[in-house]
């Protein structure tokens, strides 16, 4: 719900203006109305540096808190981070030794001061040389030593009275040997080690660096709101406005008992935008969450909260479409209500509890389509026959074999062997087809594609009706663009020489319905344009009628529903033949295991992607502005 916002001035004297602003803080219910302009978006070093200082303790599990202490905070965080420094250029020094290493291990571990004492003893160059492996072996000059190869590269060694130089072989100048370069290389590991060791102690001190956070943000923000004060009478009084959400008004009261300030509403100025203030609670309150993932909503909108949430679940069930999926996300989430559920306040426990909705979406919309981990049953199984496919499909084949329609003939034609079948569950039956040594009910899968193509339109035309009659009172011609929606529905099908559901199902005659439609899909156009340019008062509002064209390519968008379930159920399915074909029993499972991941994994994304933008994209379209500026209080902030 969106709360309508007044606008407040406060006037009191200097003397009383802190404790103004510091009870005002703590009851944190007004936006002050900034009069400088300033923000604080960009906070002191120390806060930075605190907030770095948290950001690298919070990998680590937390250890035995600190009730206080007597170091100062700050010199904690400088601690923190000095201690994060030098675990990175020890890594950095430990990846140089590693790649030291390995150009020194095909040489073998010898003493480099013996080799330089022999050099200078005999007068003898010693080198070392490298080069790459030709696939055509090569005569080795009589001058190199031959040592090792690998995959890559040969190497050798030169003893000679002058230096060695040849075309093709690179000399690898070694400056220290290998035991050298290996001692330090476990000197930094050891040095790593105890520096983490020491960066978990300071672990104990997340508690009171989030403190010190909260506590400075606090005092920042306070003295941000004491910017926006303008004073009066030899700067002996002062007085600030700020925007109060009309559910708190009875704050202003409170605010002001036992201090000399006047508190009185007063008249918005024109140009002036009202912060928008969404008070939701329950489930609503999740909406709220993902309505401010996208935009803040316009004050002229209505609050979009309780839409958002209920068909984002409706979108990502049927995206997802598996109910096995379902009570796999259900298990997860039981077992966080289990683990955290006690610990969890605020946003992390309005998430779980997203969770817990869409797992139970996925559970209900599986059930009813009788999906179960893909895995493929016969027409007469009991889960199939309880679902909303399966009865829409037998309603189907009755009507069309009672017509004698074309559709039916071409069934015959396909599959001969159910033209004197007279049961319509019989005819899913027997309108199979062979395919890999396989019996497949091509005819039902062929109708139940169909049927949920139709359910996904059907549900993306109501999810349209409602946007256009939330906006009614900005739109009128929105009520001409419902009827040209459902008018659409109803006479497409004669275009297509096909048969809707209210039509097969019985709730209305095939003819009537091609009528209603007709009527309904070029009067709404007319309804639409007349009452825009009514509302406009302007003739040239006729353009509204190019809005057609967006109305049904967003009805459009909607088969991506369809589309998404039938690929998660396709996957799925494929993983399941092909586990134990390719991998045997044992193996298979492995394979079905791995690929059940991968389709889970998809199918996640794919919901929350196109489950939120099918609200905020097709769904906003017709219905909402955005744009606002969200209600940001001056408040206590403290950890949830």
């Amino acid at each position: 719900m969106q709360v309508k916002v007044h606008k407040y001035l406060f006037a009191g004297t200097k003397n009383i203006q802190d404790r103004f602003f510091e009870k005002a803080q703590a009851l944190g219910f007004m936006q002050c109305i900034s009069v400088t302009g300033k923000k604080p978006h960009l906070f002191p070093d120390d806060v930075l540096q605190a907030k770095e200082a948290l950001k690298i303790l919070s990998v680590h599990q937390k250890g035995k808190q600190q009730g206080q202490s007597f170091q100062p905070i700050i010199d904690i965080v400088k601690e923190v981070i000095s201690t994060r420094q030098k675990i990175h250029l020890n890594y950095e020094k430990k990846r140089a030794l590693e790649i030291e290493l390995l150009r020194l291990k095909p040489f073998g571990r010898f003493s480099l001061e013996e080799i330089h004492a022999l050099e200078e003893e005999t007068s003898y160059y010693v080198q070392f040389f490298m080069a790459r492996r030709e696939s055509e072996q090569k005569p080795i000059p009589e001058e190199l030593i031959y040592i090792q190869s690998d995959l890559q590269m040969d190497y050798f060694l030169a003893i000679g009275k002058e230096r060695f130089q040849k075309n093709g072989y690179s000399e690898v100048v070694i400056e220290r040997c290998y035991d050298t370069v290996f001692l330090h290389h476990q000197n930094v590991i050891t040095e790593i080690e105890e520096l983490e060791k020491s960066e978990i102690s300071l672990t104990s001190y997340i508690q009171l660096i989030e403190e010190y956070i909260f506590s400075r943000m606090n005092s920042i923000h306070l003295h941000f709101a004491k910017e926006d004060v303008e004073y009066f009478v030899e700067d002996q009084l002062f007085m600030i406005e700020a925007w109060v959400p009309e559910t708190k008004e009875k704050n202003v009261q409170e605010l002001l008992d036992d201090l000399s300030v006047i508190g009185q509403k007063v008249a918005i100025t024109k140009g002036e935008e009202p912060p928008t203030y969404l008070e939701n609670k329950g489930f609503s309150e999740l909406g709220e969450d993902l309505v401010y993932l996208y935009d803040t909503p316009a004050v002229e909108d209505k609050d979009p909260s309780p839409w958002v949430i209920w068909f984002f679940a409706l979108f990502f069930g049927m995206i997802i479409s598996d109910a096995g999926y379902g009570v796999i996300f259900l298990t997860v989430a039981l077992c966080g209500w289990m683990k955290y559920g006690n610990s969890l306040k605020g946003v992390k426990k309005r998430m779980l509890t997203l969770f817990t909705l869409i797992s139970c979406s996925t559970i209900i919309w599986g059930v009813l389509v009788a999906s179960y981990f893909s895995i493929k049953m016969t027409p007469t199984h009991f889960l199939n026959r309880i679902s909303i496919p399966y009865h829409l499909a037998v309603e189907k084949v009755q009507y069309h074999k009672k017509e004698n329609s074309k559709e039916y003939k071409e069934w015959v034609q396909e599959y001969p062997e159910i033209e004197d079948v007279v049961i319509p569950s019989d005819i899913l039956l027997k309108g199979t087809k062979v395919k890999e040594k396989t019996k497949v009910f091509q005819l039902m899968n062929e109708i139940y594609d169909g049927i949920l193509l139709e359910i996904s339109l059907i549900v993306g035309i109501f999810h349209l009706t409602f946007s256009f009659l939330r906006n009614l009172y900005r739109n009128w011609g929105g009520i001409g663009w419902i009827a040209t929606l459902f008018g659409g529905y109803l006479f497409f099908p004669k275009i297509l020489g096909a048969s809707s559901m209210v039509v097969y199902t019985g709730l209305i005659q095939r003819d009537l319905s091609i009528a209603v439609g007709e009527t309904l899909l070029y009067g709404g156009l007319g309804v639409a344009v007349i009452l825009s340019m009514i509302q406009a008062k302007s003739f040239w509002a006729i353009s509204s009628l190019f809005k057609a064209i967006e109305v049904f390519s967003d009805v459009l968008s909607y088969l991506r529903l369809y589309a998404l379930g039938l690929a998660s159920v396709v996957l799925a399915g494929t993983f399941n033949e092909i586990g134990p074909a390719i991998g045997g029993p044992f193996f298979g499972w492995i394979i079905v295991l791995f690929g059940h991941m991968v389709n889970i994994s998809l199918g996640v994304m794919a919901g929350v992607i196109h489950g939120l933008r099918l609200n905020f994209l097709e769904w906003y379209h017709h219905s909402y502005e955005g744009g606002g500026k969200k209600f940001d209080p001056l408040r206590l902030l403290r950890k949830e």
